[in-house]
């Protein structure tokens, strides 16, 4: 089975070639050129956020738990004391709820619709923050990637 290396290396690489490829029809400021390449990676390794001994699973559950803690904490930030308990247990029921939500790897993450899921997602958050679709696309397109990846080595296998 390919590691999370092989699937960002093929992600990157494919990439490349699109954006080379697309690069006459896409505006391409700073932070598209950020947001892309961020979720180009993103993309790329995504669908294995299913199995718990991946690297992707491991950040997101820790990136997840951070991000609630964080939201609780700041909404209760005039009474500290109720904003370091709402952090913590914010965080906690983040964890806990991601281990009891796991899907089943090679379930919903490595299907054409988690792929257009994630797509929906990266678009909405990008057309939000950057007034761009192409962290969206370039994302699909790694996501694809990580999918074909998979399906080639199980099939020579």
């Amino acid at each position: 089975m390919p590691n999370y290396q092989d699937h960002l290396l093929l992600g990157a690489i494919i990439s490349v070639v699109a954006i080379y490829l697309l690069s006459p029809f896409i505006r391409f400021t700073p932070e598209i050129v950020v947001g892309t390449a961020f979720f180009i990676l993103l993309g790329s390794v995504f669908p294995d956020v299913d199995h718990q001994n991946s690297v992707v699973h491991r950040y997101t559950k820790a990136f997840l738990s951070l991000f609630v803690g964080s939201l609780g904490f700041y909404a209760m930030l005039p009474k500290l004391e109720l904003a370091i308990l709402s952090g913590a247990s914010s965080g906690i029921a983040t964890f806990l709820l991601f281990q009891e939500l796991k899907p089943r790897h090679r379930k919903v993450t490595h299907t054409k619709r988690g792929a257009i899921g994630f797509y929906i997602l990266v678009s909405l958050f990008s057309v939000a923050f950057l007034g761009s679709l192409v962290p969206g696309i370039f994302a699909l397109i790694a996501y694809s990637s990580h999918l074909v990846l998979d399906r080639i080595v199980s099939s020579s296998s």
